[in-house]
């Protein structure tokens, strides 16, 4: 199941990426912000109500800081990190 919400989370932050004209640099903005949508999405589909949070979901409660560190991939956070020392 994590497979799936990442996957459709990837897909969805490209499409964020590309109606914004592919700026560089907004990698995580637009990765957070489709991990909310499908996260909004899912609890509108399922009602939401008697749901336990799930820690692996981001924006759950229980969920570190703002809940997004666990939803962003490495491969993003090293990009980020590598991107701040060449400033």
């Amino acid at each position: 199941m994590q497979d799936a919400r990442t996957e459709a989370i990837r897909a969805r932050a490209y499409e964020l990426w590309e109606q914004e004209g592919r700026p560089e640099g907004r990698d995580q903005d637009h990765w957070f912000r489709a991990a909310q949508e499908i996260a909004q999405s899912q609890d509108a589909s399922s009602g939401g109500g008697d749901r336990l949070p799930d820690p692996d979901l981001p924006g759950s409660p229980g969920t570190a800081s703002n809940g997004f560190e666990s939803a962003v991939p490495d491969n993003l956070s090293r990009r980020r990190e590598t991107q701040k020392t060449r400033l």
